[in-house]
């Protein structure tokens, strides 16, 4: 691949015969202003609304003066982090530099996405350039590690969706040499750059998560093997921590949102509930009527934000919980 595009507000998709030519379209009119580029060297993208018509007119439109305002300044590179977002708070971007062979290579990533993340990805883009020089086929298998240590093991909502991308390009412009096997120091050391640029990014999602007001990471041990503890973890970050059908208390999102006081859901009815984080040396914590022990408030959590049947939500806007996390650990 040689150059990307992408459109947020229409994700281009459920629109029946007219979505792929569109994008076709937008890719042969983005080489062609470019210059020297097989349309099939483009790679495009779409995010947003699903169902709904593309107006590529617009975007064919736009092409010539988008490549004419290319450029290779940092603040070229923000622009097009926000331009992505749809509802994201803020644009989300990382680096990252390695050493191979003595000399320095860097990376740089934007994504964009904050709701129905699971599973794989689904609704959300992430975009990395690096000027590494790397056989495609390496390349290829160290971004798949990565994205699935990382992109494919995060949820916000539970909620699927359709369209979602992540891209990495390498130019070779380092001035390193060529990383050419996976068992040498050189893949290693760039392998671990990239996961650690995927994990920043991963983790921007999810902290600017739709409603989100904690971010949680499950912690299995003594699993069988990576899949079974990431079924298991998926499955508790998954589950309903709270429905308006449901009468029965449980320990739901109370302890992981803050420790305001909030109207839950009691099997006798509706009670006032202390949601503080309760000192080690307390035992339990209650609601006047019944005891939760401490460490369900500690297991059964998802990372949302507030309770559906709340009457009153105190909990601070979207984004403004950042850097307070919890770990759960279930030990197997």
């Amino acid at each position: 691949m040689r150059g990307l595009i992408v459109n947020s507000g229409n994700a281009n998709c459920c629109t029946k015969e007219d979505g792929y030519p569109a994008s076709i379209a937008t890719a042969s009119k983005f080489a062609a202003e470019l210059g020297g580029i097989d349309p099939s060297q483009i790679l495009v993208c779409s995010t947003g609304v699903i169902g709904a018509p593309l107006r590529v007119e617009k975007i064919l439109a736009a092409v010539p003066h988008v490549v004419l305002a290319r450029s290779a300044e940092a603040g070229a590179f923000e622009e097009f982090a926000r331009s992505i977002m749809t509802t994201d708070t803020r644009p989300k971007w990382a680096a990252a530099k390695c050493r191979v062979g003595g000399k320095q290579v860097r990376l740089l990533g934007c994504a964009k996405g904050s709701g129905m993340i699971e599973p794989n990805m689904a609704t959300m883009l992430a975009f990395i350039a690096t000027d590494a020089a790397i056989a495609p086929a390496l390349l290829d298998r160290a971004l798949r590690a990565s994205v699935e240590r990382t992109f494919n093991s995060i949820t916000v909502d539970g909620d699927t969706s359709t369209n979602d991308t992540v891209a990495v390009l390498a130019n070779g412009h380092s001035g390193a040499r060529e990383i050419k096997g996976a068992s040498g120091a050189d893949y290693k050391s760039f392998r671990a750059a990239l996961e650690g640029i995927c994990k920043s990014l991963a983790l921007a999602i999810i902290e600017d998560g739709e409603g989100a007001q904690r971010t949680i990471e499950i912690e299995v041990r003594g699993a069988p093997n990576d899949r079974a503890a990431k079924q298991i973890a998926l499955t508790i970050a998954n589950s309903p921590p709270n429905r308006k059908d449901d009468r029965q208390f449980t320990a739901r999102e109370d302890g992981v949102r803050g420790c305001r006081p909030e109207l839950g859901t009691h099997p006798r009815g509706r009670r006032t509930l202390r949601r503080e984080i309760c000192p080690p040396a307390r035992e339990h914590f209650d609601c006047g009527r019944c005891r939760v022990p401490p460490r369900m408030r500690t297991s059964l959590r998802r990372a949302r934000g507030s309770p559906e049947n709340a009457r009153e939500a105190r909990a601070g806007p979207r984004g403004s919980t950042l850097g307070q996390s919890l770990r759960p650990r279930l030990d197997l």
